[in-house]
């Protein structure tokens, strides 16, 4: 992905929106920021998409760590450095700590680029209306998954929203509440798909490889309705996910696999996939997700769990043991999933299990279990003899083993069912998390300090 590293170099320096003394930063590269504002040529407007890819990779890899690490499923642990343990694990979090910032930041510097796309979209003559159609759609498409992603994080404490705003402006953004920030990725994402629809047969920028399969106005137009359809099952929103999920990618007979991924290489001035730890320095498999998976008709375990975490060494870090090692990232230049077919199979039964629709959720858990996990389908009799507890085990034990160490679904699905209680301790000391509070640079220049601010009470 080289060509973005000026405009992303310049914009990171402006990626507290509202907490700090000044972000305003003279551009000591180039000007790549103000030739996108002011009249920005294709050149220029293709360097922004690039820069807004890269940054949406932003600590990517502590986004999967810390997320899986609160919710157990695996550990982010590092020997020397005894914050994995306290406070991850155990005393009080700090929200000027680096597990707080990182979660936060890069979600932020991106929605800043693209608002940046969005005002010098509105400022250039170089493209035709269906073409900044496409660009405006793809910038909203893109703040939908930042907002998405941080919320993800930071749940009950709320985030700001009004943030197209100069950044040294003492007009401080409101930190709006969680219900207020889903209503927003909703919006923006629908905007997105009206832009994609109006945008003709073309996009007129070009997108990394791991979008690879959706380089058209319509294919955008699936990715933005897979990711709002996302955001409505987390609220509750059954039916809308279900009509959203009807203009994506979903597809339980395709490749589940198939979707949009951040990409990543070893080339000069790019970046490697993180994630990717064969030495197991930062990363370590979670001893439940073997005791937890269930078995394929010879006795052998689930495929998905045989194919993502695999038995190593013994090694005692901070005081808790551990033994199995990742293997979902096998190389450095690994994609990162964003979202994916198999996780939108599973969102539909997770929407119809809402509707009280569980034949149809029967269907796509069965093209899941038999297709990614190797397992027997489930007999319908057999379902339906299930209680709807039951029924939910069975939708989050498939969603646990498909969306393994690729984000902060475990954590955020168990928050969603009022079942983190149900998470794993190591020791007796720890604890879990339920969200995290908002970062203190973003809480010192307001007063009274929003709700958000707080440390949240750990579950019990």
């Amino acid at each position: 992905m080289r060509g973005f590293s000026t405009f992303l170099a310049v914009a990171l320096t402006l990626f507290t929106l509202s907490a700090c003394e000044d972000l305003t930063v003279p551009n000591l590269n180039g000007g790549a920021i103000e030739q996108v504002q002011s009249n920005a040529t294709r050149v220029d407007m293709q360097t922004a998409v690039q820069g807004l890819h890269a940054s949406s990779r932003l600590w990517f890899d502590w986004y999967v760590r810390l997320g899986g690490h609160i919710g157990r499923e695996g550990y982010a642990l590092d020997a020397v450095n005894q914050e994995f343990v306290n406070p991850l694990l155990t005393g009080t979090l700090d929200p000027s700590r680096f597990y707080v910032t990182f979660m936060y930041n890069g979600r932020f510097s991106t929605i800043r680029l693209a608002n940046e796309v969005l005002n010098g979209v509105e400022a250039t003559d170089a493209f035709s209306e269906q073409e900044k159609e496409v660009l405006r759609g793809f910038a909203k498409l893109v703040q939908g998954h930042e907002f998405l992603t941080a919320i993800s994080v930071f749940d009950e404490s709320g985030l700001p929203i009004d943030v197209n705003r100069p950044p040294d402006s003492e007009d401080l953004a409101p930190v709006e509440s969680k219900a207020a920030v889903y209503s927003h990725i909703e919006s923006l994402l629908g905007q997105a798909i009206n832009h994609f629809n109006a945008g003709g047969g073309s996009v007129p920028f070009t997108l990394i490889p791991g979008w690879a399969g959706f380089n058209s106005p319509g294919g955008l137009a699936s990715i933005a309705s897979a990711l709002l359809a996302r955001a409505q099952v987390y609220s509750d929103n059954w039916s809308g996910a279900l009509s959203s999920l009807a203009g994506s990618f979903v597809d339980p007979t395709g490749d589940l696999s198939s979707g949009v991924y951040h990409s990543f290489s070893t080339a000069s001035g790019d970046t490697p996939n993180l994630l990717f730890d064969p030495n197991r320095e930062r990363s370590h498999g979670h001893e439940t997700a073997v005791a937890d998976a269930q078995s394929r008709a010879n006795g052998q375990p689930d495929l998905r769990l045989t194919g993502k975490q695999v038995i190593s060494d013994l090694r005692t870090i901070l005081g808790i043991d551990v033994m199995y090692q990742f293997t979902v990232y096998s190389g450095p230049t690994d994609h990162g999933p964003i979202i994916k077919n198999e996780e939108l199979v599973l969102l539909r039964a997770e929407a119809n299990l809402g509707m009280g629709n569980a034949g149809a959720a029967l269907a796509d858990i069965n093209a899941v279990r038999t297709a990614s996990g190797g397992l027997e389908p489930i007999d319908m009799a057999a379902w339906m003899g299930m209680s709807d507890s039951e029924r939910l085990d069975e939708l989050l034990y498939n969603k646990r083993y498909s969306l393994m160490w690729e984000g902060t679904h475990r954590w955020a699905d168990m928050r969603h069912y009022g079942r983190l209680g149900e998470l794993p301790r190591a020791l007796p000391a720890h604890i879990v998390w339920p969200y995290f509070p908002l970062p203190s640079n973003e809480c010192i220049k307001r007063s009274p300090e929003p709700p958000g601010c707080a440390v949240p009470a750990p579950v019990p």
